[in-house]
């Protein structure tokens, strides 16, 4: 799945560069349906197929069930995991890496080293394993939720400052408007080191015309 949302952040950082905001959109839809059908067909695996691989390695039966089930719950919430990868992988390609480290950071650090430590101490050893479908879950809904944010927060971004670019043009079109500055066309310069004349005497505008060079 990494292969997926890394292999693609060249696409998505292009499109990004070029304001093609469509195909950015586009793109990140169709990462997201890869990394749903990937972690999908990895949790139908987890669940259905466990055991064959685990009888690779042990021919222990009660291993062999230990396993299966500790494999069970370890990939309960592997389908909502596509939504954090795809997302912060999606950040990075946009330039916001710093907000894609802070969420990995999270979910690795903040949510499952904790849990790791933490549950065993409340309900005993085998609960060590739901730190990671819990990680998956919380990791999904902060990394969704901080994603669409930041997209909302640029797209006022940019309206606002089209307001802002209005709003000088229309003060700009005002100060005209009351300074009343006659419109001066500058046929030709003479002497162009003494100081230039105004248009608002034209008899002085004149008679400087007269002068010779």
């Amino acid at each position: 799945m990494g292969g997926i949302t890394s292999g693609t952040q060249p696409v998505l950082s292009y499109n990004y560069g070029a304001g093609n905001s469509a195909r950015v959109r586009k793109g990140e839809a169709c990462i997201l349906i890869l990394c749903l059908i990937f972690t999908t067909v990895m949790f139908l695996i987890a669940r259905f197929a466990s055991v064959y691989f685990v009888k690779i390695f042990t021919k222990d039966e009660a291993l062999i069930a230990m396993s299966v089930k500790y494999i069970h719950i370890y990939t309960l919430a592997i389908i909502p995991l596509a939504l954090q990868y795809t997302f912060v992988d999606g950040l990075t390609a946009l330039g916001i890496a710093p907000a894609a480290i802070s969420l990995s950071l999270f979910r690795k650090i903040a949510v499952m080293l904790t849990l790791t430590f933490l549950l065993p101490q409340l309900y005993g050893a085998e609960a060590v394993f739901y730190a990671e479908p819990i990680a998956d879950v919380v990791s999904a809904v902060s990394s969704s939720t901080v994603f669409f944010l930041l997209i909302a927060m640029m797209f006022f971004s940019g309206l606002i400052i089209t307001a802002l670019g209005l709003i000088g043009e229309y003060i700009s079109y005002i100060t005209v408007q009351i300074v009343h500055r006659p419109l001066v066309i500058e046929e030709k310069r003479i002497n162009f080191d003494t100081p230039s004349r105004s248009m608002e005497n034209p008899a002085q505008y004149e008679k400087h015309r007269g002068e010779p060079s």
